[in-house]
């Protein structure tokens, strides 16, 4: 007769203080370097306030390339007014990042 035996592991639990999964998720995107690129992108949370609401309902950010805000617009009458807009939806995006040269251009 075979008798079957369980064998019991042994497992080590350290006591620790639970820790708020924003500082662990930060020293995840530190560790590898991305907590600059994700901070880059914050102001797709602000950009109505950033550009006004007019602009935020026809607009969104669709990436960042190179210093050049890329934008995926309605239509062709709204990236023509865009266009005229630029200089200032820059200034105004380059203020809330707290960087003049953060954005350069958008397309």
């Amino acid at each position: 007769m075979s008798s079957s035996r369980t064998s019991a592991k042994s497992f080590h639990i350290r006591s620790r203080k639970p820790r708020e999964i924003s500082g662990i998720l930060d020293s995840v995107l530190k560790k590898y370097g991305l907590q600059e690129k994700i901070a880059n992108y914050t102001f797709v949370l602000h950009w109505e306030e950033i550009v006004g609401k007019a602009i935020a309902k026809v607009a969104t950010p669709h990436s960042v390339r190179n210093k050049t805000l890329v934008l995926s617009v309605r239509d062709s009458i709204w990236a023509q007014e865009l266009t005229f807009r630029k200089e200032v939806i820059i200034k105004r995006l380059n203020n809330f990042l707290g960087d003049s040269e953060a954005i350069e251009d958008i397309y």
